[in-house]
């Protein structure tokens, strides 16, 4: 996938895999993010800007995972993540 922002071009890879894992009466949500980045030349120096800006997007879509699932009807506990 081939992102633009700014002047700043990136060739990204990504594959994200989430591992549902029973705890107690919660389920533990990993979200597991295998990413390729390709920048040319010098920018290749942003490396850590598209770094971190993929590791908050992660955080966030955990926490709006977790907001939507605890917003639920509760059927027996069934709905609480960690």
């Amino acid at each position: 996938m081939l992102v633009k922002r700014g002047p700043l071009t990136v060739d990204v890879d990504v594959h994200i895999r989430y591992t549902l894992e029973p705890e107690e009466r919660a389920t533990n949500v990993i979200r597991a993010l295998d990413l390729t980045i390709q920048i040319p030349g010098l920018l290749k120096m942003a490396t850590p800007w598209v770094k971190r800006a993929f590791h908050r997007e992660n955080v966030r879509i955990l926490a709006e995972l977790k907001r939507y699932v605890e917003a639920q009807p509760k059927h027996g506990d069934l709905n609480t993540i960690k």
